[in-house]
C-alpha cells in the first residue's frame, strides 16, 4: 500500500483493511496480500534470468505510466 501510494503520489493514511481483502479475494487474500514474505526467485536467477524491474516501485511506475 505504501509503495503504491508513493508511486501515485497519494497519501496512504488507511492501509487495506483485512476484512476488505478477505471479502474481495476470499482465502487467497491471506496468501497473496496479507502475508509478509520476502520472495527470492533463486532458480530463475541461477538460470541466468534477469528481471526488467527487480523491485516493486519501478515496476509500478512503468505500468501506471503506460496508462
Amino acid at each position: 500500500t505504501q509503495t503504491l501510494g508513493r508511486v501515485l503520489r497519494r497519501p496512504t493514511w488507511f492501509p487495506l483493511p483485512v476484512w476488505g481483502a478477505r471479502l474481495a479475494l476470499g482465502e487467497m487474500a491471506d496468501e497473496l496480500l496479507l502475508a509478509s514474505v520476502r520472495v527470492v526467485p533463486r532458480r530463475l536467477t541461477e538460470a541466468g534470468f534477469s528481471f526488467r524491474w527487480p523491485e516493486l516501485e519501478p515496476a509500478l511506475r512503468e505500468i501506471l505510466q503506460a496508462r
